[in-house]
């Protein structure tokens, strides 16, 4: 599906899937997490895995198409720390906090981490919105888009000729 659409001129097609499957993980997930049996639980966690986990190959495939050549293990480099920093020290660390404020003994994970999944959903559908139109024209103009002219002196992107283009 990614493939046609991108041969059809739509550059963002990585990010219009996880804009589909961005939903349906989180509805999944927070809905095994506040089932309350394991069989349902485990049923529920298959699609929200499976929706899930789309986003790290979209991510990495839209970060590369953006990105220029020599800049691409650096940027891909940050992208991996960003989300380890997130996934392994902010998330648990809010689960635990929102869990405390539901149930002063700490035991209301479960509705913790589905308020958590929820709250997340929101805020990457908002990002995920942002970055739909800049990253179709970052990809459409040759790779030279937002990302290049930002943490590319004007001097090593060829200075007049690429300002005359963009203007």
């Amino acid at each position: 599906w990614v493939d046609r659409r991108h041969a059809r001129g739509d550059y963002a097609a990585n990010l219009r899937l996880f804009q589909v499957t961005l939903p349906l993980a989180a509805c999944s997930g927070i809905f095994a997490l506040l089932s309350g049996h394991l069989v349902v639980f485990g049923i529920a966690m298959i699609p929200h895995y499976f929706f899930a986990m789309t986003f790290l190959g979209v991510a990495a495939a839209a970060l590369q198409m953006v990105t220029p050549g020599p800049l691409r293990g650096r940027v891909s480099g940050l992208f991996i720390m960003i989300i380890t920093l997130i996934g392994f020290g902010a998330g648990p660390t809010l689960v635990a906090t929102v869990s405390t404020a539901i149930d002063a003994g700490g035991m209301a994970i479960g509705k913790a981490l589905a308020i958590v999944i929820g709250g997340a959903a929101i805020v990457a559908t908002l990002a995920l919105t942002l970055a739909l139109n800049r990253t179709g024209t970052s990809i459409g103009s040759g790779g030279s888009g937002l990302l290049w002219r930002c943490i590319t002196p004007p001097s090593k992107r060829g200075g007049q000729r690429i300002r005359r283009a963009n203007q």
